[in-house]
């Protein structure tokens, strides 16, 4: 079971990076209950403490810190105001129907997340100094667990942390 990570690079750096990263379900560990499984929300949806939590609770404004490599049981997602990694600015989910294969599923996702991007961080992608980050479903999580969640993040380059919000910074 995995969902896949295609991390882009700023326009300036023609190359592609293919990352994999398996988010792995919390199975038997989500029924000790030793650890909240929703992040805790103020009134208008930001987190508001540090939590280690699924990787598919994490929603639009949700700001976590890099996952690393490899198999991944659990993100920390912190409130923006804090130094952070990544910030997710866009959710959405790709049709139902047969696993339509990666290269299809990544170019729905990739052409979803440079749309949204502009709209977030307020500037093209090919203009941006930011880097993009897309997990989407593999034909393991598509097959066996319905996943069709593609989730875009944005970060610094080469994965610098920083605080606030990436909302609307122009750059």
């Amino acid at each position: 079971m995995g969902v896949a990570v295609n991390v882009r690079v700023p326009a300036g750096y023609s190359r592609l990076l293919g990352v994999l990263l398996v988010f792995g379900l919390l199975g038997p560990l989500s029924a000790c209950s030793f650890y909240r499984d929703v992040p805790v929300r103020d009134k208008t949806g930001a987190v508001t403490e540090e939590l280690e939590t699924n990787p598919f609770s994490i929603t639009t404004g949700d700001c976590i810190m890099d996952p690393g490599d490899g198999d991944i049981y659990e993100l920390t997602v912190v409130p923006c105001t804090e130094t952070h990694d990544l910030e997710t600015y866009a959710v959405t989910y790709l049709p139902e129907g047969e696993y339509p294969g990666e290269d299809a599923v990544l170019e729905a996702s990739d052409a979803f997340c440079l749309d949204e991007f502009e709209r977030f961080i307020g500037l093209r992608y090919e203009e941006s100094v930011l880097d993009m980050y897309t997990f989407y479903p593999t034909d393991q999580t598509w097959t066996w667990k319905g996943d069709r969640e593609v989730i875009c993040l944005a970060g610094e380059y080469e994965g610098a942390s920083a605080p606030g919000s990436l909302k609307g910074a122009g750059r």
